[in-house]
């Protein structure tokens, strides 16, 4: 087999043989059981703390990397209980 190349499963061919769908579903992730708000709120929050803690704080060049304004990132900031490093 070459390097990179794919290989289905037994069961995988099996369903791909019986015109199934061969790839089989995605385990759950928190993000697939709970709502579409939550999962944004989540991703939200995380990408803000990450950013703002690699600008040690700095609002306005975290709101830069980030894309939005600064006032943006302020009511983001609240919205979501954070808080600057």
């Amino acid at each position: 087999m070459r390097s990179g190349s794919l290989r289905l499963s037994d069961a995988a061919q099996l369903r791909f043989a019986a015109g199934e769908p061969a790839t089989e579903p995605a385990p759950a992730t928190p993000a697939a059981t709970g709502s579409l708000n939550e999962a944004i709120a989540a991703l939200e929050t995380r990408m803000i703390s990450d950013t703002m803690a690699a600008c040690n704080g700095n609002q306005s060049e975290a709101a830069r990397q980030l894309g939005i304004s600064r006032l943006g990132l302020i009511k983001k900031l609240a919205r979501l209980g954070l808080r600057a490093p």
